[in-house]
């Protein structure tokens, strides 16, 4: 399937991004498709996206080959399946992109570059060998008292569960290094610690100690048996750094009245400072349903599920008729942008739809419950100890609700969504069920558009039910009539077919002609039987027709069962773009037809891939204008017969005559489906200084920047900018890169000037709603929105260092067109006014890479998230006024008066707003703030 994958923190901010080179054109080996990379969130490594994260596979993935394909996926979290759709997926980060991936500067031994960076400039490591910042430190730490318990002599006495304050900003080291400390940075040992005997409570299940959110010190933990000192590696209990951010959490069983060392310090060579720490027990786990009722779990897998981007949903039947009135199931939080566990940063708002089936799709609705209308009481979550892809800790829900009667053997459909702020929600994964499940919101650059045929998984969800599950196979629609090769569609001459073998078996059997990625065979196979009507080269192809992962093959003659030797041709995945956003996984074959013969055409999946809709295409006969030139740029898709340079155009074709018989399209002007036959391989359309590269000062997914000299100086040092993809350690300076990057060998051309300094949001302020232009006088019904910012920052600033992106679902991209300033304060101007319903974040870098983030939203109506304003929204407020209610996103949906906080005047602007009245348009569809939006 293709799922949404993250890519790496340090490359991109946003979930729908880029694409690192696809290694299979070396190697031959599809696994190694780093540049499908993904669209999303979470990046990991190897997808393009369909349109959000999907899925997320185990640390041990790079070396396993059983996942075959399933390295495009995107958005969801993906971790064991072969499937490939694109943005479902979340994978291990840096599969592929860093695979083997080293880079030398003269003088020095190759160093890999390390994919758990946690921010965009230097590592601990770096930052602890700075020596300057060590000596001001060690100057500001002489002028403090130690605290009085910088000693474990010391260790302050503390009992009982809640939140305990620290302050090791003066404190020195006496703590022992043990190797359990180790973490991913490499360093045993914990700085600045300072200690608190802590005497335990009565606590049944597990005992959490946390700095998570409650500082900014880069902590690391450790806890020991007994409050004995010195500790040593015998009582040693648990030890972290980072698992949360930068901040740190421990768990461990505790016994009531036993005394526990609680050591807290910071990343060797950091700084310390002051916060809070959190001492609570872990609930018990609230699931208990019987194995009957469940599609057990697959920790190795999971979707994401956030509703603005994705939706799940899966498919049940009842053993016997009665009432569904609650739902177990399992999860993780991932941040899409950086990779990291974001547990705990946002309230749950989940979401549980049950749909009537509709041949093997969700069907009608029958009925929603929410945490946010108070319909649906969730349990949960609760730490089950287990990680979902051996990185991200695993949670239990159970949610309780209403009463929805269903009858024995019928289908069903069941959908989890969590719109958790600033964070997305995975589903997790089952282990085989009946392999159908859907996930709706990954087509590329698109909003969801609703359950399809195309949105089909051959994955399964992990959830239990309040009643016994019965034959999935109730849940399978029939094959289709041409499932079978005896059953045949009689098809005759060059044409458009349509076909859907979302629901097709396989009979057909495999071929050595047709190995591919490890697998001989196809899957879901469906047949035609084609008259030709030409003598000649004829193509049938997939290609641009269908989001499904086909594969073709055709054989002379209509017989069946066909054999070896009827096998004329057999391809999967001939026409992938290489560069391009055209539907993935397509195929395409080449034979030679005589006119008024038959042939037996093969349409099927990659094995275990999920079947679809989508169609098949036939041309045949000599191409209209074979001849060189063509119209059009050699180095651009444009569709027309050939290219305007004869030289590249012969080349080109003479490889691949699709470019001159069919199109050239951005195959023909990439590096070409069929190594080396690309107008980029032979033609040099993009080389250094070439018409076609990137910007130096910004990463981008093909190789070269436009700057030639810049460009040769930096791949001279990092040969990866100029074989594989510049990508943004080529663009930017620093160690990460050992100085091989622009901003360092390219001077000024990359250099801006970002002085640091405080920066102000003025018009309108940070979170607040539209206080811009709310209408147009003439036209009171159109109602504009924000078009510009104002923000006062220090002077003389390069207007490269403000950025925006917006969480946009209509129209065209918004971006800032120009930066006007007057002593200090900046107009940004942007290319439209933001969309109704969306967020739009602008920053403002400073020459040490700290960012200063405002956000701002336009025309509020959908309080509850449910995606559009109804009296629901109304009936929120009221409750959340009462007390008896959370908003679920805060001012950003309920100040529907713009006033920068919710009062009872917003109660009265929605009843005006929905009521027509006011200067407010409801907007419906919007989307949901979030302090970490998708960015198209």
């Amino acid at each position: 399937m293709r799922s949404s994958l993250l890519k790496r923190s340090a490359l991109q901010g946003s979930i729908s991004l880029w694409r690192s080179q696809d290694h299979r054109r070396a190697t031959g080996d599809k696994f190694g498709r780093s540049r499908d990379v993904v669209y999303a969130a979470f990046a990991v490594a190897l997808i393009s996206s369909h349109t959000a994260f999907g899925q997320i596979r185990p640390s041990n993935d790079a070396g396993d080959t059983t996942f075959g394909k399933s390295h495009r996926v995107q958005r969801s979290v993906d971790l064991v399946s072969p499937n490939r759709n694109e943005n479902r997926i979340l994978y291990e980060q840096n599969v592929g992109r860093n695979e083997g991936r080293s880079v030398s500067s003269p003088g020095t031994a190759a160093q890999s570059r390390d994919p758990e960076a946690k921010s965009h400039g230097p590592s601990k490591s770096e930052i602890a060998g700075n020596t300057n910042s060590s000596a001001t430190e060690e100057s500001v730490a002489t002028a403090l008292a130690a605290p009085v318990n910088d000693a474990c002599a010391n260790a302050t006495a503390i009992s009982g569960m809640g939140e305990f304050s620290f302050n090791n900003t003066s404190a020195t080291l006496d703590g022992p290094a043990h190797a359990a400390c180790v973490g991913q940075f490499n360093q045993p040992n914990i700085d600045k610690d300072v200690w608190y005997c802590w005497t335990a409570p009565s606590c049944g299940a597990t005992t959490l100690v946390s700095t998570c959110g409650d500082t900014t010190v880069d902590t690391k933990i450790a806890v020991y048996t007994g409050c004995n000192c010195p500790p040593t590696d015998a009582n040693l209990i648990s030890c972290n750094d980072d698992d949360c951010s930068t901040q740190s959490r421990v768990s461990f069983p505790s016994q009531a009245g036993q005394s526990y060392l609680i050591r807290i310090g910071s990343f060797p060579g950091l700084a310390g400072g002051t916060g809070l720490f959190n001492i609570s027990c872990q609930a018990s786990r609230p699931c208990t349903s019987p194995s009957q009722n469940c599609q057990t779990r697959g920790t190795s897998l999971a979707f994401n599920s956030n509703r603005l981007d994705f939706k799940v949903a899966d498919n049940f039947t009842p053993l016997s008729s009665g009432q569904v009135s609650s739902i177990c199931f399992w999860g993780a939080y991932v941040d899409d942008i950086g990779g990291e566990n974001c547990f705990g940063s946002g309230t749950d708002a989940i979401v549980v739809k049950y749909y009537a089936d509709n041949n093997g799709l969700p069907g009608n609705l029958l009925t929603t419950y929410s945490q946010s209308s108070a319909t649906l009481a969730v349990n949960g979550p609760v730490a089950t100890g287990d990680k979902i892809a051996s990185r991200y800790d695993e949670y239990e829900f159970r949610a309780t609700h209403a009463a929805l009667g269903v009858s024995a053997g019928a289908c069903y459909w069941v959908e989890i969504t969590n719109e958790i702020p600033g964070c997305s929600w995975y589903w997790e994964g089952s282990l085989p069920h009946d392999e159908r499940s859907v996930q709706d919101g990954f087509v590329p650059n698109q909003p969801k558009n609703g359950y399809d045929l195309n949105d089909l998984m051959g994955n399964d969800t992990a959830f239990c039910l309040s009643t016994a599950l019965g034959d999935p196979n109730n849940c399978t629609p029939p094959p289709p009539g041409n499932d079978a090769c005896a059953s045949a569609t009689p098809i005759s001459g060059p044409g458009e077919y349509f076909f859907d073998n979302s629901s097709a078996t396989t009979d057909g059997p495999g071929h050595a002609q047709c190995l591919s990625a490890g697998e001989t065979g196809m899957d879901h196979d469906i047949w035609y039987c084609w008259t030709s009507t030409c003598s000649g080269e004829v193509l049938a192809r997939t290609c641009d027709r269908t989001a499904v992962d086909t594969r073709l093959a055709v054989y002379d003659g209509c017989e069946c069962p066909v054999t070896d030797a009827s096998l004329l041709s057999c391809n999967d995945d001939l026409c992938d773009g290489y560069f391009t956003d055209q539907p993935p996984r397509a195929s395409m074959v080449r034979f030679n037809a005589i006119a008024g013969h038959t042939y037996e055409i093969r349409v099927g999946t990659y094995p275990t891939s999920p079947g679809g809709t989508g169609t098949l295409s036939i041309t045949c006969g000599p191409p209209a204008n074979p001849s060189c030139p063509g119209t059009g740029s050699c180095c651009e898709g444009t569709g027309g017969l050939g290219c305007d340079d004869v030289s590249c155009c012969e080349s080109v074709c003479a490889c691949d005559p699709f470019c001159c018989s069919v199109g050239w399209d951005a195959d023909c002007s990439g590096a070409g489906f069929v190594p080396g036959c690309g107008a980029q391989a032979l033609c040099a359309c993009n080389q250094c200084g070439g018409p076609t590269a990137g910007d130096c000062c910004s990463g981008h997914n093909s190789p070269f920047c436009l700057d030639a000299a810049c460009c040769q100086a930096v791949c001279a040092c990092d040969s990866f900018c100029c074989d594989t993809e510049w990508d943004q350690f080529c663009a930017t300076t620093g160690a990460d890169n050992n100085g091989c990057g622009a901003g360092e060998l390219c001077g000024s051309l990359c250099r801006l000037n970002c002085p640091a300094g405080a920066v102000t949001w003025v018009n309108p302020p940070n979170g607040v709603v539209d206080a811009g232009r709310p209408f147009d006088p003439a036209i009171p019904s159109q109602i504009l929105g924000i078009n510009q910012i104002i923000a006062t920052a220090p002077s003389d600033a390069d207007p490269r260092c403000w950025t925006l992106c917006e969480t946009d679902s209509v129209g065209s991209a918004n971006g800032i067109t120009n930066v006007l300033e007057t002593s200090g304060t900046y107009t940004l101007m942007l290319a439209r006014a933001i969309s109704p319903g969306a967020v739009t974040t602008i920053s403002y870098t400073n020459i040490n890479n700290a960012a200063t983030v405002g956000r701002f939203t336009s025309h509020p109506a959908n309080v509850d998230g449910a995606g559009f304003a109804e009296v629901l929204d109304v009936s929120t407020l009221v409750a959340a006024m009462a007390g008896t209610a959370t908003l679920p996103w805060g001012v950003f949906s309920s100040d529907i008066d713009r006033s920068t906080e919710f009062t009872p005047l917003d109660i009265l602007g929605a009843i005006d707003l929905l009521n027509g009245a006011g200067t407010y348009t409801v907007w419906n569809g919007s989307i949901k703030p979030s302090s970490q939006p998708f960015c198209p």
